[in-house]
């Protein structure tokens, strides 16, 4: 596995932000296909803290954004990484520095939700997977959160 350098940055333009959720999404069709889902992410994200994966050339190969859902625990709100970059560390750096900003920022715990493994899907196995690998575990599903057809995972770590 060839190793990419990229840094990681914090975005605090909110229209940056926008831009940069709706080109990274528009590559990842397989995890992002439904057009309403990704304007409201474009929407959200304006007002998310984001943490931003860019190669040397400033080329944007990921972000990840998280929200304070209580006074105590953030939410890792959307993750997203250019395929041909997975397996490179560049999930995991975004995945540190939301700890990092959320831990600075007062939480002592991070959750992500996820599609439920109730659904047979590779690419969800594989992002389930990558949560397990960065520490989260399975709190609880919620099977009408989204809808009957895509049941939520919730998945939690401490943090600090």
């Amino acid at each position: 596995m060839s190793e990419t350098s990229f840094r990681i940055v914090t975005e605090h333009d909110a229209e940056r932000r926008a831009a940069i959720c709706r080109d990274l999404l528009a590559r990842l069709p397989d995890w992002f296909a439904i057009p309403e889902s990704v304007e409201k992410y474009i929407v959200e994200v304006r007002s998310r803290a984001m943490s931003v994966a860019l190669e040397q050339d400033d080329t944007v190969v990921g972000f990840a954004t998280f929200e304070r859902v209580t006074p105590v625990a953030a939410e890792l709100h959307l993750i997203a990484v250019l395929p041909t970059r997975h397996r490179r560390g560049v999930g995991r750096a975004l995945v540190a520095a939301t700890e990092a900003t959320a831990c600075a920022q007062g939480a002592a715990m991070l959750t992500v939700k996820t599609l439920a493994p109730s659904v047979e899907d590779a690419g969800y196995a594989a992002t389930r997977a990558f949560y397990r690998a960065c520490g989260f575990v399975p709190l609880s599903v919620f099977p009408d959160l989204w809808d009957p057809e895509n049941p939520c995972l919730l998945m939690g770590k401490p943090l600090g």
